[in-house]
């Protein structure tokens, strides 16, 4: 069964370098591949939805027209365990 996105879930976003540096203040490697948690807010469709991410530092930050995807700048489901 495929997971459909409604305000509420929890999936995992991969920011880009320019948002790692905005809310963490650091610059990550090339080699470096994060993860951050995120709601979503808003559902447009069931692959583009606006996210309220949760990085690894005092500030979060909205992302929006967020797209269903495994790159950069994409958000995915957790996996399940």
């Amino acid at each position: 069964m495929d997971q459909v996105p409604t305000p509420g879930r929890i999936v995992l976003y991969k920011p880009t370098t320019d948002e790692i540096e905005s809310i963490t203040g650091y610059e990550p490697g090339n080699h470096v591949i994060i993860e951050w948690p995120a709601i979503v807010v808003w559902v447009f469709s069931e692959t583009v939805v606006n996210l309220k991410v949760f990085g690894d530092a005092p500030k979060d930050f909205w992302k929006t027209n967020a797209v269903l995807g495994e790159v950069v700048g994409e958000w995915r489901w957790p996996p399940r365990v």
